[in-house]
């Protein structure tokens, strides 16, 4: 069967699906929706793989040429009516896949591994050391697929730091590769760091920025501080505003795009056009405290500690040999630079694993200015 005679086939088979008796009011029991709800997230896989193949045959015959694109990328997004970004990484991971990563491939078209695995799997193949050799690209990826169906892209993303322990390299190697792939994160970071404000013309402004993870997280944990209901209301409980916390995650993606839609601020107020009838969920609430922040800022310098406690872990060696990372509680990754960077400018005392105790002789700050010798 031909290309186009399979897509009719298939289309077909899916509207008899959607038809389906059970889908049309007929109640399903859980064992039944669970196993309908993985079929579906399986072919839906399968179909991706199948989409993934044709964008690949795309590229191959240089239909963006012939249509006049500039690139493979344009002609999908064109094609598809996506955003040119996401069509740009549909087209890269078609080519990987196409190009080398055949276990992925394979994996993908049997349904096992979703497409975000993929592009984790093919990012993660291109920065592999090129001191590789192929059959050690070839177990790196064989354990990033078995990975992959166990765990979340997140996890996949974590995990695929110390992708060199597939192939079998000693410790010091596979440490130094995550320093640096976490060094290179960061830099890239600090390239493409953003922020812009604009005024609303009605006594609000909307802002849009993109910075460092570690440095969003310290405003994160600053903010959900500052927000503390024992601090924002001394006799609440914090049980008993729990409940509503889960409807609202600071900088969660859907207040974010709420914000972001169109809607302007004006017709988010209340018939009174007071304000008074908007809801008080944890977004409001973070961006009180928000505003707080902001405006107890130091205008004449910059504070030398950050309000909120980041706990950052690390062994003796990476502390002295700058060789591997350390992690933070609030769940990033970063280098042992950054940590004695942090512990340096910020005050902050690292927790070092693997090493005896010493007594910290002059302290971590004694080469600043004391606070009585800033304010005279």
């Amino acid at each position: 069967m031909g290309l186009m005679a399979g897509l009719e086939a298939a289309h077909a088979a899916v509207d008899d699906l959607v038809g389906a008796p059970e889908l049309t009011g007929q109640v399903l029991t859980v064992a039944e929706c669970a196993a309908a709800v993985r079929s579906v997230e399986r072919l839906a896989r399968r179909i991706e793989a199948i989409r993934l193949r044709v964008v690949s045959a795309a590229a191959r015959s240089d239909v963006a040429a012939q249509a006049g694109h500039a690139n493979t990328g344009a002609w999908l997004a064109s094609t598809t009516k996506t955003a040119g970004r996401d069509a740009a990484g549909q087209v890269r991971l078609a080519e990987a896949l196409d190009t080398g990563l055949t276990r992925t491939g394979e994996a993908l078209a049997a349904g096992d591994v979703p497409v975000e695995h993929a592009h984790v799997i093919a990012t993660t193949a291109s920065r592999l050391p090129e001191s590789l050799t192929p059959a050690e690209r070839d177990k790196v990826e064989a354990g990033l697929v078995s990975t992959a169906a166990r765990v979340d892209p997140h996890r996949l993303r974590r995990e695929s730091r110390t992708a060199l322990v597939f192939a079998e390299r000693d410790a010091a190697q596979v440490a130094e590769h995550e320093a640096q792939l976490v060094q290179d994160e960061q830099q890239w970071a600090r390239t493409v760091a953003r922020l812009t404000i604009r005024d609303n013309q009605d006594g609000t402004s909307r802002g849009w920025f993109m910075v460092p993870t570690l440095a969003a997280s310290i405003l994160a944990k600053a903010v959900q501080q500052l927000a503390s209901p024992r601090r924002t209301n001394p006799g609440t409980s914090a049980e008993a505003v729990a409940a509503p916390r889960g409807q609202q995650t600071l900088g969660g993606p859907d207040s974010a795009d709420k914000q972001a839609g169109g809607q302007d601020s004006a017709d988010q107020r209340g018939a009174g056009g007071d304000g008074a009838a908007v809801t008080s969920d944890w977004a409001h609430v973070y961006g009180l405290a928000f505003t707080d922040l902001l405006e107890h800022l130091p205008t004449d310098r910059l504070t030398r500690k950050a309000a909120a406690t980041i706990v950052v872990t690390t062994d003796l060696a990476t502390l002295r040999h700058d060789l591997g990372v350390a992690h933070v509680d609030t769940g990033q990754t970063i280098t042992a630079g950054d940590v004695r960077r942090l512990a340096c400018a910020a005050g902050i005392v690292p927790a070092v694993l693997d090493g005896e105790s010493l007594p910290l002789d002059l302290g971590r700050t004694r080469r600043f200015f004391t606070e009585a010798q800033h304010t005279a």
